[in-house]
């Protein structure tokens, strides 16, 4: 029987208190990002949270024609550090273990988003808290602005060298 992860976070709540963690978010998100500051301050996950999952995201994995170039972008965007380089595949890693990858595909051809006939694919959302400036750095680094992206009151979106579309998230 798998147990509700609300009776979960009721037997961990005083722990989670006494950690100063957020234990009030909710939904998936919420479960992913309270079982990732569980980990990450105790060093393991508490009793019964490996009944709600079937294992732990080990990296995000973007293609790219050139993922040496792809995989220094990021890591400046996000302060990681190369901790894996093959001529073919990249690994950064953040402070907190947080893993981006990045892998050679000669056909690699960047989403069309926005058009409507294409899709992101998928996007990387980094939260700052200067939007101005993140924005003025990311283009120094090579990204470009998506200007006719919708919905752009909390988020702007750009694209990556690579052409993947990606989101400074702010507010």
């Amino acid at each position: 029987m798998v147990r509700r992860y609300g009776e979960h976070r009721e037997a961990e709540s005083e722990r989670l208190h006494a950690t100063g963690l957020d234990h009030t978010r909710s939904g998936a998100v919420g479960l992913l990002r309270d079982l990732q500051d569980l980990y990450l301050t105790f060093g393991q996950l508490p009793r019964g949270a490996y009944e709600i999952m079937i294992g732990r995201l080990e990296t995000v994995v973007l293609d790219a024609r050139d993922p040496q170039e792809l995989a220094r972008f990021y890591a400046e965007l996000i302060g990681a550090k190369a901790v894996v380089e093959e001529p073919n595949w990249v690994t950064i890693e953040d402070g907190a273990g947080r893993r981006l990858s990045f892998q050679t595909s000669p056909q690699h051809r960047p989403p069309t988003f926005p058009d409507p006939a294409g899709s992101q694919q998928a996007h990387v959302d980094v939260l700052v808290d200067d939007v101005d400036a993140a924005e003025r750095k990311v283009l120094e680094l090579g990204a470009t602005r998506v200007p006719d992206a919708t919905d752009d009151k909390n988020f702007r979106v750009f694209r990556d060298p690579a052409g993947h579309t990606f989101c400074l998230v702010y507010g």
